[in-house]
């Protein structure tokens, strides 16, 4: 999964400097992303870790 993140990083990255408008787009959903992931991190995870201490 690093190698893998590492790899689509340094894609972005190369795609960022060959295409203005990808690198528009994409700086806006990195910003969306990173809020997203705190948000889930703080409301989704919590229901996940309590829903498989359950005993279903």
């Amino acid at each position: 999964m690093d190698a893998a993140f590492k790899e689509a990083m340094a894609l972005y990255s190369e795609l960022s400097a060959k295409n203005p408008a990808w690198k528009k787009v994409y700086e806006d959903y990195s910003k969306f992303r990173a809020d997203s992931n705190l948000w889930f991190r703080f409301c989704e995870a919590a229901f996940d870790d309590f829903m498989q201490a359950q005993k279903l």
